[in-house]
């Protein structure tokens, strides 16, 4: 087996069973890649073997979490440990001989015109795609957030904390560690492509299901090359956040019409 089949039957049968075990749990039928997954890691080279293991290290908390849409106070306290781990752990694992290949810049090292044209462009489209998927196309998406309606200010102060915390550690995961981590091993556009099979298999479980789980993605892409520009999470998030405007205020919209907030 050739070098390059076995960097790409790595990654592959690691995303076969991320797809198969986070998203779909297919417990039985993902040991198959997973199993390929082990016997392929062998074959690598050490330094792809130690990022893998980190990746893999992050991966294994989201694999035993309960992850859902649940916004309840007791759920999003007793998730944001696992949602920790997935982040935290990958970094420990590295910190002694790769102590910056997953380093968190919050913040631009300088203003740079381009990104912010960039996300002048992404925020717009994204926002449209989002807004025609939720109104017409799948107006069901909505309700997959189990919310309680007799008590709205309760209800909606945790969605929102909820779904914000959800957004800061999709991008703190699936660009700032899942990119971060393939982008050492493959060229782009391949290693946004991986990330984004992992981001989106996230998503499937906090509430994007179906056909969602490839509306969604245009934009994790597009949240891949900005990050691979940018180098930070700043954007990324501001990016994030913004949609996150618009999809809480149609989750208001149709769950609670009659406070009028939107």
């Amino acid at each position: 087996m050739s070098s390059r089949l076995q960097r790409y039957g790595a990654a592959l049968s690691l995303l076969a069973t991320v797809v198969l075990w986070l998203t779909f749990e297919y417990w039985l039928w993902g040991l198959i890649p997973a199993v390929i997954f082990v016997f392929l890691l062998f074959k690598q080279s050490k330094d792809a073997q130690r990022r893998y293991i980190a990746l893999s290290l992050g991966l294994i908390p989201l694999f035993v979490a309960p992850i859902n849409s649940d916004t309840s106070i007791r759920h999003v306290l007793f998730v944001i440990p696992f949602y920790a781990a997935s982040v935290y752990l990958p970094r420990i694992y590295l910190m002694r001989k790769e102590p910056e290949l997953l380093k968190v810049n919050w913040l631009p090292k300088r203003f740079r015109w381009s990104d912010f044209f960039y996300i002048c462009f992404t925020i717009p489209g994204s926002a449209l795609g989002l807004w025609l998927y939720l109104k017409y196309w799948n107006p069901e998406v909505v309700y997959n957030w189990p919310l309680d309606t007799s008590t709205p200010f309760k209800t909606l102060t945790m969605l929102f904390i909820g779904m914000y915390l959800a957004g800061l550690w999709d991008e703190m995961f699936g660009q700032n560690t899942a990119l971060a981590i393939f982008e050492t091993m493959f060229k782009r556009p391949f290693s946004n492509l991986f990330a984004m099979v992992i981001y989106a298999a996230a998503l499937w479980d906090l509430a994007f299901r179906g056909i969602g789980f490839l509306v969604m993605f245009p934009f994790i892409l597009s949240q891949g090359i900005l990050w691979q520009r940018s180098r930070t999470l700043f954007w990324v998030v501001v990016v994030h956040f913004t949609l996150e405007v618009l999809l809480y205020s149609l989750i208001v919209q149709s769950r609670f019409p009659n406070l009028g907030l939107f």
